[in-house]
């Protein structure tokens, strides 16, 4: 480590740019100054600075508008009705309906539903802290139907990740979408989440974001919809 300098990862910074996006660089360069910082104060080896701490992060901005139209939204409900998967459909309602992650949605476990409430219970989400998410009606119905023919498993959906991005991708050829990622379903059920007149508090109870500011990054109402209000 103390051979490491300040241009060591700045070349890394510039060489890793031409292949991942910026936040992801953010974020390693991030670990590795804490790697530093704990080499300092923990496991006291003799290192004068971190040479992170002069490394200029890259620019982010992978801010995305991208909405649902109603056109696609029909098409994409169409075509999931093709599929050879049964947990595409209740998956994809799940997501616009709770705005809740991939990954959240591919690790629920049946004990984690209060049938009675209306709410799952999300223990380990992306930010390391326990999250309850409200269902509306049309998700606790779309769940009960499910499970209604996948009693044998303790797991909602039992799918991997990569078994589900390659059957979203399939999805998504056949309704002919070339820019929608899954990840913007999220987007979308945020942002139909204000248009349903709730608070920026009650969203973010519902989303998790801890920061406000990230939330409004995921919130672009339709215009249409402002026109209304006008």
């Amino acid at each position: 480590m103390h051979s490491l300098r300040s241009s060591t990862f700045a070349q890394y910074r510039d060489e890793r740019l031409r292949s991942v996006k910026p936040a992801t660089i953010s974020r390693e360069l991030g670990l590795l100054s804490h790697v530093f910082t704990i080499a300092m104060t923990e496991w006291n080896l003799p290192l004068t600075d971190n040479p992170l701490q002069n490394v200029r992060r890259p620019t982010i901005c992978n801010t995305r508008d991208r909405r649902l139209t109603k056109q696609e939204e029909t098409i994409l409900f169409q075509k999931v009705q093709t599929c050879s998967v049964e947990y595409m459909y209740p998956i994809l309602v799940l997501a616009l309906e709770t705005a809740m992650r991939q990954g959240e949605i591919l690790s629920m476990q049946l004990s984690h539903v209060d049938w009675n409430t209306h709410v799952v219970t999300l223990p380990l989400t992306k930010n390391g802290t326990m999250r309850r998410v409200p269902l509306s009606h049309k998700a606790i119905t779309m769940l009960r139907e499910y499970h209604k023919g996948h009693t044998d498993s303790l797991a909602v959906f039992t799918v991997t990740r990569n078994a589900f991005k390659k059957t979203w991708q399939r999805l998504m050829k056949r309704c002919g979408f070339k820019d929608l990622r899954f990840h913007d379903l999220r987007h979308e059920a945020t942002s139909r989440l204000f248009e349903k007149g709730l608070n920026v508090m009650e969203v973010a109870s519902i989303t998790g974001h801890k920061d406000v500011r990230m939330l409004f990054r995921y919130t672009h109402p339709r215009a249409e919809t402002l026109a209304q209000k006008l």
